[in-house]
């Protein structure tokens, strides 16, 4: 070719890298399978949209179509990819990037086989509507344009116009046709209609599902809240200093019943110790915290009548052994004695 062309440079590999517009908007002629012509339209809103846009990103390029490229397939299929895809103008433009040695060759060579044209791979959704677009009547338009790769092909391969190309030298240009896919009956277009129909419906039922599991997040969000709140009340100085005296009472009335009291144990603990202590086939299953604590409660009085008992019979006690004393009458004492251990019994029992 006589040098390099200018806008035309190298890979560290020994691949080419060159710029290219890939397609255009407008009005693209295709022959159908039955000798018929559809004209089908490209809306700048469709060819410029940027997930279209975004599925060119890094597609392979082949040479020719091998089918639809796929990961297992990339290997054996892709000499190249595409990058630096842009909107220029009325163009998507982008760099060809061509790796394999004899893709290269056959792009750079002069030959009647070298790749001088190219054509996208690509899905889309073809709605039948008449209409003019920039003086050029159509009777169908493309939506939804997904790309999967680039083919390279010798001349007069793909479907071109002479703006549509790369420059390797400032004599010489290489036509790149424009993306096409066959063209597709009413049938075939309405069954791809109903594909992206249940796509929209998977897709709303994500949504749903997500609205779902956000309202099922806030409700739980609104319960910790909750309980953020109740252990923020719980902190205040009032309510630690309730918690303290009841505490202290509960202490106080376990050493009444036990003499002692082990400080290490939960009150709950400390209150079954005492129920158990009173009644040693007491059950506590099915018994709330409240009505264990109002029967420790109930213990707890029963056996402060029962002390104040006792301290009666003391003081009858004493003033009979006073009397004992002045009138020297022995039997007196002993009947005293006799009596403040049957009423000291009656007591226990009385607490129990």
């Amino acid at each position: 070719m006589g040098g390099m062309a200018p806008n035309l440079s190298r890979t560290p590999s020994g691949g080419i890298r060159v710029p290219a517009n890939l397609t255009r908007t407008g009005v693209f002629v295709y022959k159908n399978a039955d000798g018929t012509t559809s004209r089908e339209l490209r809306h700048p809103e469709q060819v410029f949209a940027a997930d279209s846009l975004a599925s060119l990103a890094d597609a392979p390029v082949t040479v020719g179509h091998p089918g639809v490229v796929t990961a297992e397939s990339w290997k054996a299929d892709s000499v190249g990819h595409v990058r630096d895809v842009q909107q220029d103008g009325r163009f998507v433009a982008s760099q060809l990037i061509v790796q394999d040695s004899k893709a290269v060759s056959r792009v750079m060579s002069k030959t009647d086989d070298r790749l001088t044209e190219i054509s996208c791979g690509y899905q889309c959704t073809v709605i039948p509507e008449q209409g003019v677009f920039e003086g050029e009547r159509y009777d169908s338009r493309q939506t939804a344009i997904r790309y999967n790769h680039v083919a390279l092909g010798p001349k007069d391969w793909g479907r071109a116009g002479n703006d549509v190309k790369i420059k390797l030298d400032s004599g010489e240009e290489v036509c790149i046709g424009t993306c096409f896919i066959p063209a597709m009956t009413l049938d075939e277009a309405l069954a791809l209609i109903k594909v992206q129909q249940d796509n929209l419906a998977s897709l709303k039922s994500d949504s749903d599902k997500t609205a779902a599991e956000r309202d099922t997040l806030k409700v739980e969000n609104d319960k910790l809240r909750a309980t953020t709140d109740a252990l923020k009340a719980d902190s205040s100085e009032e309510k630690f200093a309730s918690r303290v005296d009841a505490r202290v009472a509960l202490l106080e009335g376990v050493r009444q019943v036990l003499g002692e009291v082990d400080k290490t144990k939960s009150d709950a603990e400390l209150t079954m110790v005492v129920l158990t202590k009173h009644d040693s086939k007491f059950d506590p299953k099915g018994k709330s915290q409240d009505y264990l604590r109002a029967r420790f409660d109930a213990v707890i009085e029963q056996y402060a009548k029962g002390q104040s008992s006792l301290a009666r019979v003391a003081e009858n006690f004493g003033n009979a052994f006073a009397q004992d004393a002045s009138g020297a009458n022995e039997s007196l004492t002993e009947k005293a004695t006799r009596e403040f251990k049957e009423k000291q019994a009656n007591a226990w029992k009385v607490s129990k």
